[in-house]
This record gives C-alpha cells, structure tokens and sequence, in this order.
C-alpha cells in the first residue's frame, strides 16, 4: 500500500510524539533532572519532524530543517545537563538516545520507516531497563553469594582426555538405552505447577489432568577406545539449571569413577506443559516473601522457586537410570540420515528483509545392535513443544503433557525402536502444522500436538524411503489408519506426498567430546533480580566491580563425522545460519554480528546443535540484535545483551583446544 506524503509525515510527527512521552520518564530515570523533564514538557513535537528528504518537497524540507536546527541548537546550550554518558548503536551509528538533543539528532539522521522502528525500540529499553534496573537494585545481594574466584568446581565433567581422528584399533559402537518417568506418584493429591507461560502462572497454573508421561530419556555411548564412557539425558521440561545438573552429576561420583565415565550431560525438551523445574512459574510470591524475609532480617533459609520435593525427585529418578542405560549398553552399528523439515517449522523473528532464519534439518541416528535387541532412534529437530500447554476457549492448557515429543515416542516405539530426542536452535522457532493444518477440527490443542507429532515420527521413520515406498510398506499403512485416520485426509495433505528419499550413511565409532566451564555476564536487571533473591536454584557468582555472572557450559561433540555444537539455552538460528539478526539489515542496530557463525567456527557448514544443553539460560540472541525492551519476549527472557558473543568465544576456544 503507498502511503501518501502527509500520511508519512503525520506517522513520524504522532511517532515523536509517543519519543517525547517516553523520554520525559526515561530522563527522570537516568539523571533525575528537573531541567530536562521541564525542557520535555513544554516541548512542541510538531517543531521536530524528522524529515525524509526523499519523499518532501524542496518548501517543506527547508520549514522542517529550520525548525529541527532551531531546536537542536537551543538544545545543545543545555548539552551538558540533558546528555547521559550512555549510547545505542542505532542504525549502525552510536547515538544519544538517553537526551531530548540525543533524540532529536537520531531523528533528523531517520530515511527509513525501519529506522525509526529501531529509534523508538531503543528509547523502550532506556525505559525498561531503567525500571528493572532500579528495582533490581533495592534488592540487596544475598550474604552468602560467592566472589567469582571463591567458587570452586564440583561435579563437572570435561570429556575425553584425547581426540580421535580416526577410530581405534578393533573400535565398535557401544549404546545403552534408559527412560523413566518422572510423575510423582501423588500427583493427583498434591499441587503441582506447569512451566511455560508466565501469565497464565499469575493465575495458578497446577496440573489438572494428565494426558501422557512427562520423562526423561537416556542413552550411554562409547567407542571402545579405552577412553570412557558419555552419558547424554534428555529431560521433559521447560529447562534444568547447571546448579541442579550438578546434583544430579553427584549421585552418580562414585559410580563414575568405577566405571570410567568422563562425561554426564543433561538436555531439555523445553516442553511447555511439564513440571516447573527452574522455578520461574510456581506461585512467586510466598517464595519472594520467604526469602526477602531471611536477608532483611538474617533468619531462617533461602529457598528456591522450585517444588523441592519433586526436584529431588527427579536427580534420583535421572540418576538411577542413568545407571541403567550404562548397564545396558551393547554393541553395533550407527548411521545417520536427515530430512528438510522446514515446512513443519515457523520463525516468530525474520529478519527487516523478511528472511526466514530456520535450521530447517531434521536428523536421524540409528543405533542397530549387533545381538538384534531393540535398536535406538535418535532425533535432533529444532522447535517449542508448545503446542499443548497455551490456554485456549477450549484447552485449559493446565494438563500435564510432553507435547509433540511424546507423540514422536508412541509412534517410533510402536515401529520397534527406542527414541531419544534432542532440541535445536529453537530462539523463536515453533511448530508449523505445515502439511497438518488441512482443515480437520480439533478442538484441544493436545490434539493439535499429537498430530504434528505423529507426522513427524513418520517421517522420522520413513526418512530413507520415497512416497513410493512407503505407499507400499505394510506398516505404514496400518499406522496411518492407527494415527492418522481417515477423516484426516480432508485436505489431501498426506505426510508422505511428493517425499523423495534422503540419503543414509553409516557413522564411524569415534566418540569426542569436550566440554568447558564459563561464565556468562548478567546484564539483564530482570535475571539480576531473580538471581539475588534466588529464585532459581543456579550459580551465580560476582565480581569486585560488583557485576554478575552464570556459571554454564559449553560443550562440543564428534560422533563419527558429525560435529555438534552443546549450547546451554534457546540458540538462535541466526548464529547457525548467518542471515536474520546476524545481519545488518536484519538487526536491531542495524549492524552485522562481530564474530562468524558456529559452523564457520567449527569449519563444518553441517554443524549440528544440541540446544538447552547442561544449562538453561534464556534466549540467546545475537549482540547486534539484542533490544530488551519489553516488547522482545527473547531478550526480557535472556542473561543479557552478550551471551550470544560469551558462547561464540567460548565455542572458538573450545576448538581450538581439541585440534
């Protein structure tokens, strides 16, 4: 739609407007100056139209100008009054956006809609932030929070001593498989919350039904190198902090060491209809008061958000079988295939040029046990499981579920396999009903996350065979009719329509691993606040100047010839893929991120990701496209502004050692 000149003008004039609104509280906030709130107040919005020259006529361009350098020169005198030190990147150029002149100036640099989007998105974080920032420090930090040189590593595992570039003499593939269910057994007589939505949590978001089992599943793999056993477990659950990995890492010390494991890690699905397990969606306000209560006052002891009942739970329940999938393990053969599953994804953040920045694979281990036992499927996808747990008219989104992961399971069991799933670069990625969405009725969006499931754990299934193949194999008839019935088919968009077979490749027995301990700036106040009154059970850590740090991971993986980025929270596919936020014209500052992409770090453009790994620190978004500013759930959801540049660093040193 063209948009007329006046239209234009008046949007960049009522645009101002709304600046000007903003910066007379983002002002007190910064310099609590009586002098610029005044100079604010009685500004005339109207006299500082930035103009976009292109679109003015020669008349109107010299009317704007003179009024604009009129204002910005009476501005200037008061420079020094009105100027905080502080500047954004904005446009690719630094700008003063904490002062009226700051304002002004960026304005009158605008020639572009998108510009003045990033302008006003800038001026809400000053807000925002300021807010946050001064609540977070009413919060006095916890006396017994330790110096960054005081914490000591405990139950951390680094990995494999050595690098295999090629397998050991007589190397073989060794995989054990385990699952347990981690429902408590009183969870019909006992309240338990879900974790995923925050807002609907204000209102008591307890389980009131149980649609299917909330897990955790676990393989054990070796190469029969003599170096030493890995343990990977993934849990159902919105996330799980290093600090209570940790625990869990302790039940397992001396059964370990017996048994030369060198490396436990542990993974979320991020499933949004789960247990709470980071505290953040159980009632808050008794805990709040509990613990504000113990620092103002020096008695009695911090507690975490989290149910500790059922946390405990979980480390026995995740340890113990453990234990089991070490005892199970058995030898055989590995390959890999992948499928373009772009189509079932979606991007909630493209890029100004409305790039879509999903990594659209699908991939596919299968372990095949030499005894002919049950063999395992491995799958590596890269989107929420959050279908089930959003309320709708007619889905209290309060039933306890494992999403579309669940559904994945059902099917690829009911094939002959056991099933391991591990999440991707999911920073905005959802599901895409895709091919799904063919007008059937469904009325419960547990329903919805079935479907999208089932659909996927067929092509899981069938990602080696073509439409005509599969038109012909036995079981898949039968588990189209079991799970996608007929009336399904309304639409005419059968999973399996136009499927071209993918290729399979069998996967040499080399089992790298390395893992490394880091810390992670806090630079949103929002996780400041939650880590001073301890809300989540994680290790947070300060330095002499004051600033606070997350103790994470960072972890990298070789199985065979397939390289795997370990990244402790929702990575953006932006840092995999190069477009997006990465770029200049897709980020908010309009500049392109500083340092390469992972793929490029790990010279290997089919780098793979294993998300949420031995940690769950937020969102992690690119530098450059970082704007908390309340607007941006990812970035309110995010450690700060540099966790995306801590973990690129952190992976390139991590590289750099293993070679």
């Amino acid at each position: 739609m063209k948009h007329s000149k006046f239209t234009k003008v008046m949007a960049v004039v009522m645009s101002f407007v709304l600046l000007v609104s903003a910066v007379s509280v983002s002002s007190y906030l910064f310099t609590q100056d009586d002098v610029v709130s005044a100079e604010i107040e009685n500004a005339n919005a109207s006299q500082y139209v930035a103009p976009v020259k292109d679109e003015l006529n020669e008349k109107q361009q010299n009317v704007l100008l003179k009024a604009a350098d009129t204002l910005v020169e009476s501005m200037e005198n008061n420079v020094e009054d009105m100027t905080v030190t502080e500047t954004a990147v904005v446009a690719g150029k630094e700008q003063d956006l904490t002062s009226l002149g700051g304002i002004v100036k960026a304005l009158l640099s605008v020639r572009t809609v998108l510009e003045l989007k990033y302008i006003g998105m800038a001026c809400l974080e000053n807000i925002f932030v300021g807010l946050l920032g001064g609540i977070s420090n009413m919060i006095k930090a916890p006396s017994n929070l330790l110096g960054v040189d005081e914490f000591v590593s405990k139950d951390f595992y680094e990995g494999t001593e050595t690098f295999l570039d090629a397998p050991a003499k007589d190397a073989k593939w060794s995989l054990g498989y385990s699952q347990a269910s981690l429902v408590p057994d009183d969870i019909n007589s006992r309240n338990y919350y879900l974790g995923g939505y925050l807002m609907q949590q204000l209102g008591g978001n307890k389980v009131e039904d149980v649609i299917d089992d909330m897990k955790v599943r676990i393989i054990a793999m070796n190469d029969n190198s003599g170096r030493g056993t890995a343990i990977f477990a993934t849990i159902d659950c919105i996330g799980i902090s290093n600090k209570d990995i940790r625990v869990i890492r302790n039940k397992l010390a001396d059964y370990a060491k017996e048994n030369n494991i060198v490396s436990i890690n542990v993974f979320s699905t991020h499933c949004h209809s789960s247990i709470d397990t980071q505290g953040l969606w159980n009632p808050l306000l008794p805990t709040v008061l509990n613990n504000g209560f113990v620092k103002f006052t020096g008695k009695g002891e911090y507690k975490t958000g989290t149910d500790e009942k059922f946390m405990a739970l979980l480390a026995n329940r995740t340890a113990n079988a453990m234990k089991e999938a070490v005892e199970d393990m058995e030898k055989g053969t590995l390959t890999y295939s992948e499928y373009d599953a772009s189509r079932y994804y979606t991007d909630d953040r493209p890029s100004a040029d409305n790039v879509k920045s999903v990594v659209e694979r699908l991939g596919r281990f299968v372990f095949t046990p030499d005894s002919g036992s049950t063999p395992t499927i491995i799958v590596n996808g890269g989107a929420h499981p959050s279908i089930t747990g959003l309320k709708t008219d007619k889905s209290s989104g309060r039933e306890l579920s494992a999403d579309y992961v669940a559904t994945m399971e059902e099917i690829i069991n009911d094939a002959g396999y056991d099933f391991m799933f591990f999440n991707g670069a999911i920073n905005g990625v959802y599901p895409d009903r895709g091919p799904s969405n063919d007008g059937v009725d469904m009325p419960h969006r547990y329903q919805v996350a079935q479907r999208y499931g089932y659909e996927l754990g067929f092509h899981v299934l069938y990602m080696t065979k073509s439409e005509a193949e599969i038109e012909k194999d036995a079981f898949a008839k039968e588990a189209l009719n079991k799970y996608l019935p007929a009336d399904y088919e309304k639409g005419g968009s059968l999973w399996y329509k136009g499927k071209e077979a993918c290729a399979e490749t069998e996967v040499a027995p080399i089992l790298n691993i390395r893992c490394e301990e880091i810390l992670i700036k806090v630079s949103n106040p929002l996780f400041t606040a939650v880590g001073k009154l301890g809300l989540t059970n994680s290790n947070m850590v300060v330095d002499d100047e004051g600033t606070f740090y997350y103790v994470s991971e960072i972890g990298y993986l070789e199985i065979g010839d397939k390289k795997v980025a370990m990244l402790p929270g929702e990575v953006s596919p932006d840092l995999f893929t190069g477009k997006g936020g990465y770029t200049a014209e897709g980020s908010v500052t309009q500049t392109e991120y500083a340092y390469p992409t992972f793929p490029e770090i790990a010279e290997d453009e089919n780098l793979l990701v294993f998300g949420l790994a031995n940690d769950a620190v937020g969102y992690i978004v690119p530098d450059n496209d970082y704007c908390n500013c309340i607007i941006n759930y990812q970035e309110l959801i995010s450690l700060g502004s540099t966790v995306a540049s801590t973990l690129s660093i952190a992976f390139e040193e991590l590289i750099e050692s293993v070679k």
